[in-house]
């Protein structure tokens, strides 16, 4: 019985070890890579919302009310106070996050890093 009782515990050991090993594979310490990039669709005293996978054509036209409603699953409002780079609206951005991701209405994150690809 002692031996079948180890035999189980180390099954599942094992299986626990992998599981974790595997896990931390596919995670990166937060600011070396990329979080996302996008377009920077509305600055705030705190930060700005920026909306992935849009293109200037989407945006055209519309008010930032609108953009934000009709993307909101794609949208990203992201705490800017540690970031030198002055953001405007309509700029393309890459941003790389402290990794903390709030799931409110838009999903709110900190910036520890933001590059401009191209200004408004």
């Amino acid at each position: 019985m002692l031996v079948l009782i180890t035999v189980v515990f180390t099954g599942c050991n094992g299986t626990n070890d992998q599981l974790t090993s595997g896990l931390e594979k596919n995670q990166h310490q937060a600011g070396e890579e990329m979080d996302f990039q996008g377009i920077v669709v509305e600055k705030n005293n705190t930060g700005v919302i920026v909306i992935v996978g849009l293109t200037d054509e989407e945006i055209k036209g519309k008010s930032t009310r609108e953009i934000i409603s009709q993307y909101e699953p794609k949208a990203y409002d992201v705490l800017t106070s540690n970031i030198k780079t002055n953001l405007e609206v309509g700029d393309h951005v890459k941003v790389w996050t402290d990794g903390k991701y709030e799931d409110t209405r838009i999903r709110q994150t900190s910036a520890i890093k933001v590059e401009i690809i191209s200004q408004h």
